[in-house]
């Protein structure tokens, strides 16, 4: 069982909102809007009352301005999810809250697996470990919040890639662009090339 109820209750209380609000940010923050619609038509709809007491506390951006007659429906407005948008304030709580379990020390075991420093074409040695923590592992965590297995399969190719000299990507690009993807495949025996025919896996990104 993934979720930590107990946290997630800690997060509504701290945030002061029902689980129904919980669950609307939810899926909202990790864009799964495939699970959302699912929901909607077949267990129950979210009010707009909802989310507008939601933009209220400060946990929810729309970005509609709502200026065209399509934008309503029978005097309401028609709330599109790909305006939406969670704040700051409910993703850190999200995520210093540890609603999934062992997911906040994922960034971590990243860490200790992946290079410190990195050699260019020119043979000059470039530190590894690019961006912020607070950036990077917020982008990390928030990929795994959607996609909790991905974690071990992302260790294994950073494992794999380290021992070949594959990583050519300081870590905020790495994780910027899931280039843990190319590391896959390489694990797989396929190799993505550029435009010129050239194995992406040389690409320098720092």
């Amino acid at each position: 069982m993934l979720i930590d109820v107990k946290q997630i209750t800690e997060i509504c209380v701290k945030l002061r909102i029902n689980i129904e609000e919980f669950y609307f940010l939810y899926l909202v923050s990790i864009k799964d809007h495939k699970t959302m619609t699912h929901y909607v038509k077949n267990i129950d709809g979210f009010k707009v009352e909802v989310i507008d007491n939601l933009q209220k506390k400060g946990l929810l951006l729309d970005i509609n301005n709502y200026s065209k007659p399509t934008d309503f429906k029978e005097g309401k407005k028609v709330v599109k999810l790909n305006t939406l948008f969670t704040t700051p304030t409910f993703d850190e709580a999200l995520v210093e809250g540890e609603a999934i379990a062992g997911i906040a020390n994922a960034y971590e075991e990243l860490l200790d697996v992946y290079p410190y420093e990195l050699a260019g074409s020119n043979g000059i040695k470039y530190p590894a470990r690019t961006g912020t923590a607070e950036k990077n592992s917020g982008l990390y965590v928030k990929h795994l919040l959607r996609y909790p297995d991905h974690h071990e399969a992302i260790i294994a190719a950073v494992k794999f890639g380290k021992e070949n000299s594959l990583i050519k990507w300081g870590l905020e690009k790495f994780i910027e662009n899931k280039y843990w993807g190319l590391l896959v495949d390489a694990m797989e025996g396929n190799s993505r090339q550029t435009e010129n025919g050239e194995p992406l896996y040389g690409n320098n990104e720092f």
